[in-house]
């Protein structure tokens, strides 16, 4: 009896499969919390890091926690005195991560000059560098309003351009042969119908809305005074609203850790991802 081959054949997957079925050594890290909980404190215990920086929290992290004197890539806002080692432009950013990703031009041999293999990149923080975009936006000369004056507001379409830049670099960043650690502050926001909730904080809600879908592993930091006066820093998977079904896509257990560092997280990163 013959057999009908192209009956029998298995069916061909024409989507990609989600995160939570990938299997790599490295891990995307998203870490939100308010102000000082520990956020690039905990960046900073990840492997031998490049970092662009453009959030004033690194400073006194670095020390602290870098087994390496890392890396560091510094973005401002643009201005007049905006200094020759300063990066200002959302395409600066995006060439970082090319050059990371390919391992050739002036910003590798910069990072090369350090003397270590990259393990990591830090972005701290994706708050601060969705404000920078923003601002390079607005002071653009060909920002104007219907009378044909300068306006330094941002305008429905600036939103969407804003969302296109950032996700174009974080499609970079999933490719990279390393881990990738993104920083940002944690924002109160209201719903259509008046219910309050908290999110990534994001020039424009559905940037907030949707960056943790590019992530392994969203962490919630927050800070806690204890009985002996001293402040103690904590991480838990993140369960906030919007990214609720996240959890642990790497199997941590949904509880508190106190003091989270890499060593302590590291184990579970190398497992296969839970199902």
């Amino acid at each position: 009896m013959s057999t009908n081959k192209k009956a029998e054949a298995k069916p061909v997957r024409r989507y990609t499969q989600g995160m939570s079925q990938q299997s790599s050594p490295y891990v995307r890290v998203l870490s939100v919390g308010k102000s000082k909980v520990g956020k690039t404190h905990f960046a900073l215990t990840f492997p031998d890091p490049v970092i662009a920086n453009s959030d004033a929290g690194l400073a006194s992290d670095v020390p602290v926690n870098c087994k390496v004197d890392p890396c560091v890539f510094p973005f401002v806002r643009w201005s007049e005195d905006i200094g020759e080692d300063e990066l200002c432009s959302w395409t600066d950013l995006r060439q970082l991560v090319l050059e990371l990703k390919y391992r050739k031009g002036n910003m590798w041999k910069e990072i090369a000059s350090y003397g270590y293999e990259p393990k990591t990149f830090i972005v701290d923080s994706g708050t601060s560098f969705c404000d920078l975009f923003a601002h390079e936006i607005t002071i653009g000369n060909d920002h104007m309003d219907k009378t044909g004056k300068h306006m330094e507001t941002l305008q429905l379409q600036d939103y969407n351009l804003i969302m296109q830049r950032f996700f174009s670099i974080i499609d970079l960043m999933k490719t990279l042969p390393m881990n990738v650690v993104m920083t940002t502050e944690l924002a109160d926001k209201q719903d259509d119908v008046g219910r309050r909730f908290q999110q990534a904080a994001m020039v424009g809600q559905a940037l907030g809305d949707r960056l943790p879908h590019f992530f392994d592993e969203i962490y919630y930091h927050f800070s806690e005074l204890g009985k002996d006066g001293f402040t103690r820093f904590w991480l838990t998977p993140c369960q906030i609203r919007g990214i609720e079904f996240v959890g642990s896509r790497k199997g941590i257990p949904l509880e508190p850790v106190e003091d989270p560092s890499y060593a302590k997280l590291s184990k579970y990163y190398a497992k296969k991802p839970s199902k």
